[in-house]
Parts: C-alpha cells; sequence; structure tokens
C-alpha cells in the first residue's frame, strides 16, 4: 500500500493484530517465525536478488543475514528446532538451487559466513529441518516427479526418502514442505480442465458457450 509493506501477528483467539515490522522498501517473499518468538527470519528483493532479513519481534529492527551474489536468490528460510541456526534455499537460476545453513548468536546476529550443505545442485525452491537439527528435507523435481530428500549438515550422502509425487499435483513453483517432529506436510495442486465448444451468435456477434 502506500505507508509501505508491513508484517503483522495475528491473534489465534482474535483480537487485535498488531504491526511487527514495517519498511516502505521491504518486498517480502517469505517469512519464518523462531521458536521462540523473538524473530521472524525474512526473504526480500534487494536490487537483482532476493536476501534473507531478521526482523526483531520487539523492537522491529531490521538486520541483513545473507549477501547472495550476483542475481542469486537467499528464499525461503527456516529455523533450526533449537534457534540456533537457520537453512535457506539459495536459487541460482530457475532450475538450479543450493541449500546453505547459517550459524545465529543468541542476539540473532550471524554467527559466521553461510555453509553450503552437501555438494549437490537441486531443482528446489524450499527446505525445512529434521527434528534432530543434524539434517534437513528437500522436495526436488526430478522430470515428471518431484522427490523428497533427507540431506544431513556434514557429510554429502542424501537419502531420497520414500516418497515421490507426480509433478503435475505437486506446486513445483514453490514446492513448500513443513516438518514437525514425526510428521511431514507438502502442498498438493489440483487442476480440472475440459474441453468445451463456443458457437457466434448470429443476432449478437457474441460467443457463448
Amino acid at each position: 500500500g502506500s505507508e509501505g509493506n508491513s508484517i503483522f501477528a495475528v491473534p489465534a483467539i482474535g483480537g487485535p493484530e498488531p504491526r511487527i515490522v514495517h519498511d516502505p522498501g521491504l518486498a517480502v517473499q517469505a517469512i519464518a517465525w523462531s521458536g521462540n518468538g523473538k524473530w521472524i527470519a525474512i526473504s526480500a528483493s534487494e536490487g537483482t536478488g532476493v536476501a534473507v532479513k531478521l526482523a526483531s519481534v520487539e523492537t522491529g529492527e531490521i538486520r541483513k543475514l545473507t549477501s547472495p551474489p550476483g542475481t542469486a536468490g537467499d528464499i525461503n528460510p527456516r529455523f533450526s528446532p533449537d534457534g540456533t541456526a537457520m537453512a535457506f534455499v539459495r536459487k541460482t537460476s530457475n532450475w538450479v538451487a543450493q541449500p546453505y545453513w547459517l550459524p545465529l548468536r543468541r542476539d540473532g546476529s550471524a554467527a559466521g559466513e553461510p555453509r553450503r550443505i552437501g555438494s549437490r545442485s537441486w531443482n528446489a525452491n524450499s527446505l525445512d529441518w529434521f527434528p534432530d537439527g543434524k539434517s534437513i528435507v528437500i522436495p526436488a523435481v526430478y522430470g515428471a516427479t518431484c522427490q523428497y530428500w533427507r540431506v544431513p549438515l556434514k557429510g554429502d550422502h542424501p537419502v531420497r526418502l520414500p516418497l515421490e509425487l507426480p509433478r503435475g499435483l505437486t506446486i513445483s513453483e514453490s514446492s513448500v514442505v513443513s516438518v514437525r517432529s514425526a510428521r511431514m506436510v507438502t502442498i498438493l495442486g489440483t487442476a480440472h480442465q475440459e474441453l468445451g465448444r463456443l458457437v457466434r451468435n448470429g443476432t449478437t456477434g457474441r460467443w457463448e458457450s
């Protein structure tokens, strides 16, 4: 709107919706809330790319966490279960991405540089942590299917999970996945198409079904 972009907190039981973050230049693409409720991770457009930023719920202060090279984009950040790290997807083209993780200090600042997870590139847009905090799950597109992989933070031995969905049923542009305890959820899309016939009305000149 004319006042810029904002992030609001919506109480689950209703009531006032306090504005947490307000920044006229903030073009938000995705957000994630830390487990302790103190921070909101934001992937936001910046110049020709997308960077991950961190907003304080208490003060609204925004700090930049990542600086992707060139036109790359750091998207869909996720806090680790214990809140000491953040993982995100670094898109280097429409079909190529690499997962990264970043250690965090208690004050929300980065405790080092982003670290790549494994050496493989993926056709993926999202990820999430497994409860152990030692690995992530990545939904990746392979041909006509979307496959789900467990990738450890250390080492280079991803494991394919026993889940594969037709690409036509998955939202391949977002490929959102979320893990909680022993459960994982993902988004499925459905489409219904019909072949119909239109006839031109000789009196009105309009096309009618």
